[in-house]
């Protein structure tokens, strides 16, 4: 007989026996880059974001196809909130927040 499968038990027995880790890690985050938010565009910014008529163009994220990704996520985010120094760290913030819980995912799964 087959066992069924049920991820979304599996999700829930993860996150409650690995709850305080994950509420530190996302803490952790929060706190490190929580001061960029009112900071505004700095160093290599002005020219890749400020300056740069082409992220308003999706063609922009095709000009270099093996590095697409900073790219996309410039564009993504100017489309949605225009040039706005604080939402582009805001999304970096969450950004950084996705990959550091996926990473802790995988290291838990594999450890």
């Amino acid at each position: 007989m087959k066992k069924k499968v049920t991820h979304h038990k599996d999700l829930i027995y993860f996150l409650s026996v690995n709850k305080a880790k994950l509420l530190t890690l996302v803490i952790l985050v929060i706190l490190t880059y929580l001061i960029s938010l009112k900071n505004g565009f700095v160093s290599d910014d002005i020219n890749g974001v400020m300056k740069n008529r082409a992220i308003q163009n999706f063609s922009s994220v095709t000009l270099r196809p093996l590095s697409f990704a900073q790219p996309l996520y410039v564009f993504t985010v100017y489309k949605f909130f225009g040039v706005s120094a604080s939402m582009f760290h805001l999304t970096g913030i969450m950004l950084h927040l996705f990959i550091t819980l996926m990473i802790f995912g995988v290291f838990v799964f594999f450890g």
